[in-house]
């Protein structure tokens, strides 16, 4: 794109495009699918806090490392109404 030559922004994300458009399209969906996992531990983390329910470290490690957006939105859709975060965590 023609504003990646006087915008330093776009031409950053031009370069990072290409990049990892020489890596396979299956890289760039993978770095994609990781950035909607992260965001659904957080949304997930925000519940548990909203809530006041406290979270341990190995349940924040749990949440935080996990990469399968199905699952996280499963907990997600349980914390809202679980009386603990290990209740929510519970389900498959």
């Amino acid at each position: 794109p023609v504003d990646a030559l006087f915008d330093r922004a776009a031409a950053h994300e031009v370069v990072l495009r290409t990049h990892l458009m020489r890596r396979g399209d299956e890289r760039l969906d993978a770095v994609r699918a990781e950035g909607e996992a992260q965001g659904e531990a957080k949304a997930l983390l925000g519940i548990f806090a909203a809530r006041g329910l406290a979270v341990s470290d190995d349940q924040r490690a749990r949440i935080l490392l996990c990469t399968e957006v199905a699952t996280l939105e499963r907990w997600i859709a349980h914390a809202v109404r679980a009386a603990s975060v290990e209740e929510a965590l519970s389900v498959a």
